[in-house]
């Protein structure tokens, strides 16, 4: 069975670079893009302002502190995401 696979993306000017579409179109994902000043339909947006948040009044000692905190923001709110998707993409090889 076929599996189109789509990604929403902001139009954040990295997500339009030729590089970033030609990576979405070697591995079959179709970009689509929100609206410009959408955030509303960002869900991203909406879970870094939890975050925000979840993080404020905190004390950090070490990037250790940090890194545990919003893992336990994650596991807490049963949020899956592919963190590694920049690596998944091979985004992160792209020479600018």
């Amino acid at each position: 069975m076929w599996v189109r696979v789509y990604m929403v993306m902001d139009n954040y000017s990295p997500h339009k670079t030729k590089g970033t579409l030609e990576v979405c179109r070697r591995k079959g994902i179709h970009p689509v893009f929100t609206p410009p000043y959408s955030p509303e339909l960002n869900m991203a947006e909406a879970v870094f302002k939890s975050l925000k948040n979840y993080m404020s009044n905190k004390i950090f000692y070490t990037i250790e502190d940090v890194k545990n905190c919003i893992k336990q923001f994650f596991e807490e709110n049963k949020y899956r995401f592919n963190l590694n998707a920049i690596t998944y993409l091979g985004l992160d090889k792209i020479e600018v």
